[in-house]
């Protein structure tokens, strides 16, 4: 392996030019791709106030459109963008500016995506003359997938040492088979940002692997496509400067809820959308509706714009209890809202079910 430590001056040191390609690594696997002409996409915005530890920059993160590869909160935190921003989670050719978005069908790795078949998308973004992709949590690329492809300079790619979603030689495999020059590593462990029990691991192992090494000691580089290398190289970027560690309310917040401790977690951060779900559906189980409804509802007033498992998590929760109470108006209001919102196969399934039988 050849290192190369960037210190004085690095890619991202390098002023931009009129045909650059802005590529910056938000954190976790969230990157943005601003074009030549100003056009801005985002891909896989993570929430602030699960696993990952640390916040989503609250400012300065701008978009024209949104990428989501799969429906999990550190993937398709869409909320932090204003309401009626462009959003793209399905395959298929799209079209922004003069950046060309060209969405494949793909699966997510193992078995944590069952509840949504599956189902990951994976991003290929073209303009300025690069070819940037992003493939989220998805496994081994597949025969008709690479094919699909063709070609990327940039991989924008989910490993890491403990070889969770893919192996070391499956994505040697696929940055072979696609030409890639550079690959970009997302979704592992930070050690000054991660929390101790982060399951995922770091990236020393597979650097070790790569025979060029750029430590870049910025979120943001520039890319005309004579910057890209004529060899492969890994690229580590740092994490975009807004982001920030969770606070010591939050981690002690979640200890609270690991341990069970519901109510308590939700007092510590009433903020955070998980704790408020928790503990109504908690009291709901107990028998004390009124009460869990109460938290439920006011949950939903305050997080408009949050955590889309755990909005979808209180309506399903109100619309089984609205039923029960024999609110078969405010049951169907709750069910109608999932089956448009909701990426969860079996509560879609549920809504639909509950609507045509009305």
């Amino acid at each position: 392996m050849r290192l190369i430590c960037a210190l004085v001056l690095t890619l991202a040191a390098v002023p931009a030019g009129a045909s650059d390609v802005e590529l910056e690594w938000i954190g976790h696997a969230a990157f943005s791709v601003r074009s030549p002409l100003g056009a801005k996409v985002v891909v896989d915005p993570y929430d602030s106030n699960r696993w990952v530890g640390y916040r989503y920059p609250s400012s300065g993160v701008d978009a024209d459109a949104v990428l989501v590869t799969h429906a999990h909160y550190d993937h398709d935190a869409t909320y932090h963008f204003p309401e009626g921003t462009v959003v793209y989670e399905r395959p298929g050719e799209y079209r922004l500016h003069d950046i060309r978005l060209f969405g494949v069908a793909g699966r997510h790795a193992g078995d944590h995506a069952e509840a949504f078949g599956n189902r990951n998308t994976v991003w290929l973004m073209e303009t300025g003359g690069v070819r940037i992709l992003h493939t989220g949590d998805n496994e081994a690329l597949s025969e008709q997938a690479l094919r699909a492809i063709g070609r990327a300079d940039v991989w924008l790619v989910c490993v890491e040492d403990e070889e969770i979603f893919q192996s070391f030689e499956a994505v040697e495999s696929a940055a072979e088979r696609l030409g890639v020059k550079v690959l970009v590593p997302m979704h592992y462990r930070l050690e000054k940002l991660s929390p101790k029990d982060f399951s995922m691991g770091g990236i020393e192992r597979w650097l070790a692997t790569q025979k060029t090494v750029r430590r870049i000691e910025h979120s943001l580089v520039f890319l005309p496509e004579e910057a890209i290398p004529s060899e492969r190289e890994a690229w580590v970027l740092q994490p975009s400067a807004g982001v920030r560690k969770w606070s010591g309310r939050m981690t002690r917040a979640w200890e609270l809820f690991s341990e069970g401790k519901l109510e308590a977690a939700y007092r510590q951060a009433p903020e955070a959308l998980p704790f408020a779900v928790g503990w109504g559906e908690s009291l709901i189980e107990a028998g004390e509706e009124e009460r869990g409804r109460a938290v439920l509802e006011g949950a939903l007033l305050r997080h408009v714009y949050a955590d889309r498992e755990h909005s979808m998590r209180a309506r399903l929760a109100l619309a089984r209890l609205y039923d029960r109470q024999g609110k078969s108006g405010r049951a169907a209001e709750q069910y109608r809202f999932l089956l448009e919102r909701s990426r969860r196969d079996e509560w879609r399934a549920e809504a639909r079910k509950y609507l045509v039988g009305r």
